[in-house]
């Protein structure tokens, strides 16, 4: 809750985050509606209000944002968001984005940065369009349910080209690198969980320590020209960033390699954590802490990106359901209008 109080002090004035607004402003989005956060609650929905708010005036009206990764991350924030307000605006920006993931999709099942067509398959741009279409698929409000039901079966094979033979996933052509958590999720998400270049890559990231390999309260790394060597980092330079997707890889194959994941995660993300005493009013009037985090990624819009990404793995308990091991039918609930604690939202938010 440290996290996202700290959000909500540095939203911005139009209700976006800093610095790239699109992409920064959709992980804060992703953050508030992990703790089930929506615009009807009374801390954080104001906040969450503008933010969508935000997002959906950025949106270019091709429906699509321009950028390496804007597009797909915020069509990820639009199809959670929609999941969980039923918002019909919301729902409108949403189809429009997921038809352009679609779209932009290679025939090899990939994608590259900025929708950009080709033969180019990015494990890193086609990690957030899984996860984009795998809010689809679960917000179930998209108009060509088929359409989508091919491209995320597709994508799975799109994984598959950058796998490598012994485990793991590279950045556009078979590797071992920080990408492989990557690929291992994007698997998952999409039925091939039980898939062998899955079943090997999960035992390369058995190797791997989710330390936190950046600035702590008490120890700064500011000056370091990339992450600090600390044992059982994967290759790449980018730490935090593989290991959100390995802390939501490890949780959906649980059993013992979660359990060690975990009992090395939490405690390290929780004690790097800056702290700012009493910064923040809650919903009561009262002072409270605020909190957030700074990694030394080489790839990273810190530190808000910092931030939502630690937030977002330390959710990850109650965030998802091991998604490929549920059936493939599932009760969904539906909204209603008539139970007398219901919150009315408007479709202008």
């Amino acid at each position: 809750v440290r996290a996202l109080r700290w959000l909500k002090l540095k939203q911005q004035a139009d209700g976006s985050w800093p610095r790239n607004k699109p992409a920064m402003t959709s992980l804060a989005i992703l953050a508030f509606l992990a703790h089930n956060e929506t615009p009807a609650s009374p801390e954080f929905g104001d906040t969450v209000r503008r933010g969508i708010e935000f997002l959906l005036a950025s949106q270019p009206s091709s429906g699509q944002w321009r950028g390496n990764y804007e597009h797909y991350i915020a069509t990820y924030a639009l199809c959670e968001a929609y999941g969980m307000t039923f918002n019909p605006t919301v729902k409108a920006a949403a189809e429009q984005a997921v038809a352009h993931v679609i779209e932009g999709q290679h025939p090899s099942g990939g994608w590259d940065y900025g929708l950009k067509p080709g033969e180019r398959d990015d494990t890193s741009v086609m990690g957030w369009a899984a996860q984009a279409l795998k809010a689809a698929a679960m917000a179930d409000f998209y108009s060509d349910p088929e359409a989508l039901r091919r491209a995320c079966k597709l994508a799975v094979r799109g994984f598959q080209k950058n796998a490598h033979p012994g485990g793991g996933f590279g950045y556009t052509g078979p590797g071992r690198g920080g990408l492989s958590s990557v690929g291992v999720l994007g698997m998952q998400f999409h039925g091939g969980g039980s898939a062998e270049e899955v079943r090997r890559t999960l035992e390369l990231l058995g190797t791997w320590r989710p330390v936190w390999a950046g600035n702590r309260p008490d120890k700064r790394t500011d000056g370091a020209a990339r992450p600090p060597a600390v044992s059982g980092l994967p290759p790449g330079g980018s730490p935090q960033y593989y290991f959100y997707y390995g802390t939501q890889a490890l949780f959906q194959e649980g059993g013992e390699a979660w359990k060690r994941w975990n009992a090395a995660m939490w405690p390290a993300y929780v004690n790097a954590q800056f702290i700012q005493e009493q910064a923040i009013a809650d919903a009561q009037g009262k002072l409270q802490d605020v909190g957030w985090w700074e990694n030394t990624d080489q790839h990273s819009d810190r530190p808000v990106m910092d931030t939502c990404l630690a937030a977002l793995q330390l959710m990850v308990y109650y965030r998802y359901l091991p998604t490929f091991k549920v059936p493939e039918q599932v009760a969904r609930a539906k909204p209603t209008a008539t139970g007398p604690g219901d919150v009315p939202i408007t479709s202008d938010l």
